[in-house]
């Protein structure tokens, strides 16, 4: 036999040290994949292809809902997996615009002409009913099986659905800009300044004439309070105002405040203890946070870039939680920001290189989604869900591998 020849004492060192040396260098590697990569608080998940136009969670985030554009059209409805971001079904879909708003029932996509539509699908796919408009869509929500749709026609109609049939018309003076449903009430704004409530048989419940063309409207979750906002009724006047009205009072005007400029955008935390404004005229556009109570300013934050917003009032680059814990706003061209909702102070942020929309799930207002853009030049081709809370640490795994 051949006895085995140790090796020496130097050849030993020389060997553990390569395989420290081999340690440190992979662990630098992997360092340095996460320093190169990192945007800031990372989503749950991310879905990246053709353009985002809007998305929206269905009430208990199970599920969300995306309008794709390619070449200047809407062309398709994604519903995906709110756990994963996982493809569940797709439809076709032919419209310039679209309001796309989500329920428990499924979910309902109006488009405009030519092809002026109403389709609702239940959240497997299968349509439930698709009806042809007689107007272009200009504000629609979604609550349970009851839907209201307002449309740019003769007599400013709002249709009112329930299951799928069609139980009421109601008409106004003006334009209707925005629509909220809570409760079974539906709040309506309109252009010459009227804010109503409507209880689920159809019977109004409010009726304030404000001096403001409104353009958004929330309800709290119990209906009690409403709060709108909007720019003034003056030609040329670039200021705004926000008001907070209470249904069955005396005197139902809670509260009002004028403000420098218009306001485009509104939240209310489900509660109706929190009140959110969005002032906007670009290049200034600035988050306003108010105590619902008495209408006392809470903090106020000077946004960089614009902050868009769709033409109905509901859904823009700028959310409160359901819950009242977050606020959640981004631009055009920056990130994704987190703030508290009751001191302003930040929170995280993500670099998505811009942003169009983000959305809160009702009942899971720890989620949100919304959409962005992964270089400068590029357009807004991924969708986001974050958790405001977590942040999810295995989804750097394959970078770090990848580096590595």
């Amino acid at each position: 036999a051949v006895a085995r020849r140790r090796p020496s004492f130097r050849a030993y060192v020389r060997r553990r040290w390569r395989l420290l040396g081999l340690v440190l260098v992979l662990l630098a590697g992997a360092l340095l994949v996460l320093v190169v990569t990192d945007r800031g608080h990372d989503p749950v998940w991310e879905a990246r292809g053709a353009g985002i136009d809007q998305a929206v969670p269905s009430p208990d985030g199970a599920l969300v809902y995306t309008l794709i554009h390619e070449g200047g059209s809407i062309t398709r409805l994604e519903a995906r997996h709110g756990s994963d971001g996982t493809l569940v079904w797709q439809s076709g879909v032919t419209a310039t615009r679209a309001l796309l708003r989500a329920s428990t029932d499924g979910v309902a996509v109006a488009t405009d002409f030519p092809r002026a539509f109403l389709t609702v699908y239940a959240p497997d796919g299968a349509p439930r009913f698709q009806l042809a408009l007689e107007g272009n869509p200009q504000a629609m929500t979604y609550e349970g099986g009851r839907l209201s749709l307002a449309l740019q026609a003769l007599g400013n109609p709002v249709l009112q659905f329930e299951d799928g049939t069609a139980v009421r018309t109601l008409r106004f003076a003006s334009l209707v800009n925005a629509l909220d449903m809570r409760d079974g009430r539906l709040a309506v704004g309109t252009g010459s300044g009227d804010v109503l409530l409507f209880d689920a048989d159809g019977r109004e419940a409010l009726n304030v004439s404000l001096a403001m063309s409104v353009r958004s409207v929330r309800v709290s979750s119990d209906a009690s309070v409403v709060l709108a906002g909007g720019y003034s009724l003056v030609p040329g006047d670039l200021s705004g105002a926000l008001a907070l009205l209470e249904p069955g009072m005396a005197q139902p005007l809670r509260w009002q405040k004028p403000t420098d400029v218009g306001i485009g955008l509104v939240g209310l935390d489900q509660a109706g203890l929190l009140a959110f404004a969005l002032e906007e005229s670009p290049p200034r556009y600035q988050a306003l946070m108010f105590d619902a109570g008495t209408g006392a300013p809470r903090w106020s934050r000077t946004l960089d870039g614009i902050v868009p917003r769709d033409d109905a009032g509901a859904f823009g680059a700028a959310a409160l939680a359901p819950d009242g814990s977050t606020v959640v706003v981004a631009s055009l061209r920056g990130p994704i920001s987190a703030f508290d909702a009751a001191s302003g102070a930040p929170r995280w942020s993500y670099d998505s290189e811009g942003s169009t929309l983000v959305a809160f799930a009702d009942h899971a207002p720890d989620h949100f989604v919304a959409n962005g853009r992964l270089s400068a030049a590029g357009d807004a081709d991924a969708l986001f869900l974050f958790s405001d809370a977590n942040e999810p640490a295995a989804g750097r795994f394959g970078l770090v591998a990848a580096g590595i």
